[in-house]
């Protein structure tokens, strides 16, 4: 799996970070791969299998400005229908629909795309999706607000606490920012 983490800073920015491990279930691939891809206007991290974001990354029509709305009422059907176009989940087990989350960061929100569709919009200063998500979350919970840092350091604590508990998630740790 994976974990990807999004905090939102005092000045309005937010920093996502992704861990890079590539796994299938206990086999571990060393290659390039970003589980960050930006796309009109708006940084999306994905976990799950890495098809399911190449499909997304190289077929889906964004449109030239992401909007609320474009998400919400769009994206969904347009996600459904192109990993339907390109068979995604027929040699697996589980359903196609099953192949990931995908967190997008625009106009200082965190949006959560959840594996059956529904997407959420946080209400909270960090999220975090993935196998080591609850870690991930424990971690920024424990240190939120105790320093002053720089960005990325947030992101470093949650990621490195995911990756102590989980060996689906290891660093190096990626990050970026969105202003």
């Amino acid at each position: 799996m994976s974990c990807i983490v999004a905090y939102k800073g005092e000045d309005g920015t937010i920093v996502v970070g992704a861990d890079s491990r590539i796994s299938s279930g206990s086999n571990i691939t060393h290659c390039h791969f970003s589980k960050l891809l930006r796309r009109s206007g708006a940084l999306w991290g994905f976990i799950g299998d890495c098809r399911f974001m190449q499909i997304v990354e190289w077929q889906m029509e964004f449109p030239e400005a992401l909007t609320e709305e474009w998400l919400f009422k769009e994206f969904p059907k347009k996600l459904m229908d192109l990993l339907g176009e390109h068979r995604f989940g027929d040699n697996l087990s589980v359903n196609p629909a099953k192949g990931g989350q995908i967190m997008v960061v625009f106009d200082g929100e965190i949006y959560i795309v959840h594996s059956d569709y529904c997407i959420l919009k946080s209400d909270q200063m960090y999220e975090a999706i993935g196998s080591g998500e609850r870690y991930a979350l424990g971690a920024l919970r424990a240190v939120w607000n105790e320093v002053e840092a720089l960005p990325g350091w947030y992101c470093e604590k949650a990621l490195a606490a995911a990756s102590f508990y989980r060996t689906d998630v290891s660093p190096p740790f990626r990050y970026e920012i969105v202003r």
